[in-house]
């Protein structure tokens, strides 16, 4: 299946969250399955940094597969998260679109200092 035409007014739009916990080992914060017939608009990313003492830095790539396979391009890299504050990394001014076969993956430069939450639409 093709990745759907946005500018097809009979086409499903669902509003969605999804958090995860960010480690030093890179994980998908969200991925778009191969053949799913989804676009997912990504209209924000927020990493939080929840140690009140400690900075850390955070590194988000977009890969060209899904559930971080093929090649990761930076979208931030090593951005500092100063403790106990939140960075946004995408707003709804400036979205990412996911298309089929694609993901976005998480690291941190220190374990358990950081989380995140994407805000997205799926297009359907």
């Amino acid at each position: 299946m093709t990745t759907p035409n946005i500018n097809d007014a009979t086409k499903n739009i669902t509003g969605h969250n999804a958090g995860v916990s960010v480690g030093t080992t890179e994980i998908a914060l969200l991925s778009n399955a191969d053949a799913s017939g989804k676009l997912m608009r990504v209209a924000g990313i927020y990493v939080s940094n929840v140690d009140g003492t400690n900075a850390s830095s955070v590194t988000i790539k977009i890969f060209n597969q899904a559930s971080l396979g093929g090649t990761g391009i930076h979208l931030a890299k090593e951005m500092p998260v100063p403790a106990g504050t939140t960075l946004l990394v995408v707003n709804k001014d400036a979205p990412i679109y996911l298309r089929e076969n694609s993901s976005i993956g998480i690291t941190a430069s220190t374990a358990s200092d950081l989380e995140s939450i994407v805000t997205y639409e799926v297009i359907s």
